[in-house]
């Protein structure tokens, strides 16, 4: 980004940075661009605050759910048992304000959590 190209002068380091931590919120791993930020000399981003306040491992049953993966599945998956996820999954409805599997992924969709 901070090498000209032809359809767009070269941005600023500063610039740069801001532009990788923008995409970093649901585009890009936060962690590689941690990585790159670093070897640039660029300050690291701050923690990503994810959607409704889920966590980490309720954002990997949501992308689960959205791929229309049953609460057993889902336990295959991330090796918990059926029981955990679907625990999960009704945290997760909570904190999204969705009652169905349809609306969740709606809600995933939304916010760019699923690839």
């Amino acid at each position: 980004m901070t090498a000209p190209r032809p359809h767009r002068a070269a941005h600023a380091p500063v610039e740069a940075a801001a532009e990788l931590t923008r995409l970093a919120e649901g585009r890009l791993d936060l962690d590689a661009v941690r990585t790159v930020l670093q070897a640039a000399g660029q300050p690291k981003p701050p923690p990503r605050g994810t959607p409704s306040g889920l966590s980490e491992r309720e954002i990997e049953v949501l992308r689960l759910m959205t791929q229309g993966l049953s609460n057993r599945e889902i336990g295959g998956r991330l090796f918990i048992s059926g029981r955990t996820a679907e625990h999960h999954v009704q945290h997760i409805y909570t904190k999204i304000g969705a009652s169905t599997r349809a609306a969740a992924a709606m809600f995933a969709m939304h916010h760019n959590l699923v690839e």
